[in-house]
C-alpha cells in the first residue's frame, strides 16, 4: 500500500502536546519555519560519521539538513524522513559548529530516525508519539522516560523502541568524544563507559552495519517543502 501524509496528520494533536523529535510539533508554526530554513548538504566528515556508525545501511545520499530558527517550537532537532531539521539562529556552514561534539551527536541522533524511516517507512513518526505519549501518561509528564533503554549481551538493536535506538546511536558518538551516555540505565552492570562503547560497537556492527542498503522510498511530507 503506498504510504500517505493522512495517517500522520491523525496524530497532529499528540505532536502538539508532546513535542517529540520525529514529527512536527505544530503543523502551521513549523511550516513558516521551515519555509524561513537555510539548506546545506552532508559534509564529508558527516557522512564518514554516519558511515562508520551505519554502514551502507544508511542512504546518506538521500539526507538533507534545514537549519531554522532556534526560537521554533520543539526539540533542537526534528526528523522527517530524510530531512533532518536543527534549530541553529547562526550560519549553517559555520565549522566550529558543524565540528562540535554537540552537533555530532545531534545529528547522529536524528539520523538514526532517517535509518528507520529508509528501513520501516514513515511508521517509525507514529511509534515515536505513541512510545512518548505513554510514557509522558505513566510518568507524569516525563516523555523523555521513552529515550531510556537498557544494553548488555543479549541486546539486539533493532529490539529497541524508535526513540531508544536514537538515544543508544547518540550515546555511541557521545562515547568518542570522552562523554558518559546519557540514557543507558545499565551503565554501572555493565563496567563503565569503556564496556558500553565496546559493546556497543558490537550491536551496531552485528545488528546494524551488517544490514544491506534499503530501497529507495518515496518521500511525502518533505516534498512539500522543496
Amino acid at each position: 500500500m503506498r504510504e500517505g501524509p493522512r495517517p500522520l496528520l491523525l496524530l497532529l494533536p499528540l505532536v502538539a502536546a508532546l513535542g517529540g523529535c520525529s514529527l512536527l510539533q505544530s503543523a502551521s508554526v513549523q511550516a513558516e519555519a521551515l519555509a524561513k530554513g537555510k539548506r546545506s548538504a552532508l559534509r564529508e566528515t558527516e557522512v564518514e560519521l554516519l558511515t562508520g556508525l551505519f554502514g551502507e545501511s544508511l542512504r546518506t545520499g538521500d539526507l538533507k539538513l534545514l537549519f531554522i530558527p532556534a526560537s521554533a517550537p520543539g526539540a533542537a532537532g526534528t526528523t522527517l524522513q530524510n530531512l533532518i531539521v536543527l534549530r541553529w539562529d547562526g550560519d549553517p556552514e559555520d565549522d566550529e559548529h558543524r565540528g562540535s561534539p554537540g552537533f555530532r551527536e545531534l545529528l547522529a541522533h536524528e539520523a538514526t530516525h532517517s535509518w528507520q524511516f529508509q528501513h520501516r517507512g514513515s511508521e517509525y513518526m507514529a511509534e515515536s508519539l505513541l512510545e512518548q505519549g505513554f510514557h509522558h501518561i505513566v510518568s507524569e509528564g516525563d516523555r523523555t522516560a521513552a529515550y531510556t533503554y537498557e544494553l548488555d549481551e543479549q541486546t539486539r538493536f533493532l529490539s529497541l523502541g524508535v526513540e531508544q535506538q536514537a538515544a543508544f546511536v547518540e550515546d555511541i558518538v557521545r562515547s568518542t568524544h570522552g562523554k558518559a551516555p546519557r540514557r543507558c540505565a545499565t551503565l554501572e552492570a555493565l563496567g563503565g563507559e569503556e564496556a558500553f562503547r565496546a559493546l556497543g560497537e558490537v550491536v551496531l556492527a552485528r545488528d546494524v552495519r551488517a544490514l544491506p542498503a534499503p530501497l529507495l522510498r518515496q518521500e511525502v511530507i518533505s516534498g512539500a517543502v522543496e
